[in-house]
Order: structure tokens, then C-alpha cells, then sequence
């Protein structure tokens, strides 16, 4: 027999490589949402792969208020421990239901803006209640 078939080393039989693939985030739901003043809101959050480090977490950032109308922005992050980062993902979430007026008759109305992703024209508009 050859001294190679009696070899229990197997460290230098294949060559290490290291890790330059990025963690892959997936939304978990929609990436916008909208919902009324006073509403509550749970982040359904997102879920992160990669293909070396199997517990990794997702970083969340930014806030919605609910008590205030308007477009809120939510940031996803996570990195393996190579350093690789994944491509940041974002949720918008639309509060709306401003009471822009009302009158004796009890009639009130809202206003929502919605703004495109790369447009800057924003559409407003108005329902009566």
C-alpha cells in the first residue's frame, strides 16, 4: 500500500477557501404598507441566508409614528462575519388620516400623499368621510 491510502490528515487534502458570497435578506410581507393615525404597527421584519454563517441576525433601523402622518422608512442590515454585507433592504410605511377640515354637519375629510420610488411627483388625495 501506499503511505498516501494510510493518511488519517485530511487538513491539507482540500484547500480552504474563504467566504466572499453576501448574506441574502428577504422581506417578510410587503415592502410598503399604510395604515390610519392611531393605528398600531408590528414590524413583520425580514429573514437573512447565508451561505457559511447559519445564525445570523438582522439589523432593523428607523421608526414609525403612528401618531403622526406621514412616510416612514425602514432599513434592513446584516453582514456575515467575513465582513460580507448584504444588500440593504427597505420598507416604506404610510401613515395617513390628517383631518384637513371640518364642518357642522360632521362631514371631515382626509388627506394621503404618496410619492413613487425615483419620481419626485406625489399625488394627493381627498375622501370625504
Amino acid at each position: 500500500t501506499s503511505p498516501e491510502s494510510n493518511s488519517t490528515d485530511s487538513s491539507t487534502s482540500s484547500p480552504q477557501t474563504s467566504d466572499t458570497e453576501a448574506p441574502v435578506l428577504t422581506l417578510v410581507g410587503n415592502a410598503t404598507s399604510t395604515l390610519n393615525i392611531g393605528d398600531s404597527y408590528i414590524d413583520p421584519g425580514a429573514t437573512v441566508t447565508d451561505n457559511v454563517d447559519h445564525n445570523l441576525g438582522v439589523t432593523t433601523t428607523g421608526l414609525v409614528n403612528t401618531d403622526q402622518a406621514g412616510e416612514y422608512t425602514l432599513y434592513y442590515d446584516a453582514e456575515d462575519s467575513a465582513g460580507n454585507k448584504a444588500t440593504q433592504l427597505t420598507r416604506i410605511v404610510t401613515v395617513i388620516g390628517s383631518t384637513i377640515g371640518s364642518s357642522d354637519d360632521g362631514i371631515t375629510s382626509q388627506e394621503s400623499t404618496s410619492v413613487v420610488a425615483g419620481s419626485t411627483d406625489s399625488v394627493a388625495t381627498t375622501t370625504p368621510q
